[in-house]
């Protein structure tokens, strides 16, 4: 299924990673972005005619801060249910901690989190490769956030 401008959409002015509303079977929210951004993402599903609670899912496509960081603000307001591989998920509650970055972005990453804090939470669907979730496959792609 081709996902055309009509089915998809990015939300516009995100601090951090971009958030999208894919729309097939069920409207379902691709990552949240950076802490603060609940507002954003509510007043962009207005805009498309919707009311927050119309989002079925919220997809989390790993657990670094700026895909996931508005979740549990964006969780709290809706009824929309939070969907993250279940290699990630641990993280993203605490259960085991985030990755460690080495090099150059060492200190921003120690830092960040001290200073832009983000709320846990724990995933309602556990992805796994294969997984269909509103309409979309997930394939799943290690490397960047799992351990």
């Amino acid at each position: 299924m081709e996902i055309t401008s009509e089915r998809y959409q990015q939300v516009n002015n995100n601090r951090g990673a971009n958030s999208y509303v894919v729309i097939i079977k069920d409207v379902i929210v691709i990552d949240t972005s950076m802490p603060g951004n609940t507002n954003k993402i509510i007043n962009f599903l207005t805009k498309l005619g919707m009311k927050p609670n119309d989002g079925r899912y919220m997809v989390l496509t790993n657990t670094d801060m700026d895909h996931s960081g508005s979740v549990a603000d964006l969780k709290k307001m809706t009824d929309t249910k939070v969907a993250i591989h279940s290699k990630d998920a641990p993280a993203v509650s605490e259960k085991r901690a985030l990755k460690e970055v080495k090099g150059v972005l060492s200190p921003i990453f120690t830092i960040m989190p001290k200073i832009i804090k983000s709320c846990l939470i724990e995933p309602d669907i556990l992805l796994n490769d294969g997984n269909e979730i509103g309409g979309l496959k997930v394939i799943y792609t290690p490397g960047h956030t799992i351990l």
